[in-house]
């Protein structure tokens, strides 16, 4: 578990990591990130973008959904998405990344 943190630097999460290796506290989903760029010089997609995040879930019920998705294909069904436009709600985004 350690291996991709620096020798010198491993006394500052030491502490941390014994935390995780604790079987009462393991985690057993993975989560996962996109970020996609998208090149729009003239706005045309960008500036209708929405300009607030979005959780989407298959039902209200939280738990139901986790354990659905813990008894299933986990690449058929997933719990919750999240998708927001970080870029669409920066308001400065335009004048500091010109073009993009």
């Amino acid at each position: 578990m350690t291996r991709l943190i620096p020798e010198s630097r491993r006394s500052l999460v030491s502490k941390y990591i014994d935390i995780m290796k604790d079987a009462n506290v393991a985690s057993n989903i993975s989560l996962m990130s996109m970020f996609v760029g998208i090149r729009d010089p003239d706005g045309s997609l960008t500036n209708n973008l929405p300009k607030s995040n979005y959780w989407i879930h298959s039902s209200w019920d939280h738990d139901k959904n986790m354990e659905e998705y813990c008894k299933e294909d986990r690449f058929t069904k997933f719990p919750a998405f999240f998708i927001s436009f970080s870029s669409a709600k920066d308001p400065d985004y335009a004048s500091r990344h010109p073009g993009k």
